[in-house]
């Protein structure tokens, strides 16, 4: 064991109202997650993508040591057909939304993301979970080719900051908005 690291022993007796708040908060991220899931059952991305799997909300602890919470729709992660609908919600960070495409279906949906995603930052990192360095590098479709991008022989992922509103129902409807809308874009 390192000599020089030390038990913060005040923070580790007085802490218990930082983590009752980060409880809390937590809890209505979760919460604004849920009723976003709520509002499109698998029937309902299934009418825009046939291998949908519908939502999951997931958690963890060691985004570059921080906790995160994920709300995927869609889930279909297959490197050629796969889309999935991402929101990261990473403390310290903030909201992000990730679209994935796989190597086909972003030749299939050309069209749709040019289009309407271009405030859209593209992911030049190797990993599509590879967020710290997606977030560090923004890089906007004005900087590449579309046909670099589309003859690539990676996924696409699509990425934006979102802003988060203080009014849980308000994040939730924005949410809900934007899903709608992308699932509206790729509707067949």
């Amino acid at each position: 064991m390192t000599q020089n690291k030390k038990l913060d022993l005040v923070f580790l007796s007085q802490s218990k109202s930082f983590f009752a708040r980060f409880h809390q908060q937590s809890g209505i991220v979760e919460e604004i997650f849920l009723e976003v899931a709520n509002a499109f059952p698998q029937s309902k991305l299934k009418r825009s993508f046939d291998q949908a799997k519908g939502c999951k909300i997931s958690k963890g602890n060691q985004l570059q040591g921080l906790p995160y919470q994920v709300l995927d729709l869609v889930r279909d992660f297959s490197h050629e057909k796969g889309f999935n609908i991402r929101f990261l919600h990473w403390w310290g960070f903030g909201l992000y939304l990730f679209l994935t495409y796989g190597k086909q279906t972003k030749k299939e949906f050309s069209s749709v993301w040019v289009k309407n995603f271009p405030d859209f930052n593209v992911n030049a990192a190797i990993s599509p979970f590879a967020y710290p360095e997606i977030i560090k590098s923004p890089i906007g479709f004005e900087q590449l080719s579309i046909d670099d991008v589309l003859f690539s022989p990676d996924q696409l992922q699509l990425w934006k900051k979102i802003q988060l509103n203080e009014a849980p129902e308000v994040t939730a409807a924005d949410l809900i908005k934007i899903t709608e809308d992308i699932l509206y874009y790729h509707a067949h």
